[in-house]
């Protein structure tokens, strides 16, 4: 197996967190996984077993928010993906 990756997933989410799959093979491959969601989804049931950090903004569909933070997270979160 290559080097484990680190995945920064966008997502804005809903109660049935349509990604659940996708996050629990990205770990069960070793990888990082890391997301980026609107702050109202944090109330939704995640596989916090398959995510090792969680960010959220006010706004997920507003560009210049999502870029501000993820220019933030960038400084303290290697992003290969």
């Amino acid at each position: 197996m290559s080097e484990p990756l680190s995945f920064l997933l966008i997502m804005a989410a809903t109660d049935g967190l349509y990604a659940a799959s996708f996050l629990h093979e990205l770990k069960r491959h070793g990888h990082r996984v890391v997301v980026l969601t609107r702050a109202d989804a944090l109330k939704y049931k995640w596989p916090r077993e398959s995510i090792d950090a969680v960010y959220a903004v006010n706004d997920i569909f507003n560009p210049v928010e999502v870029k501000a933070a993820v220019s933030y997270l960038a400084r303290q979160e290697r992003i290969d993906r």
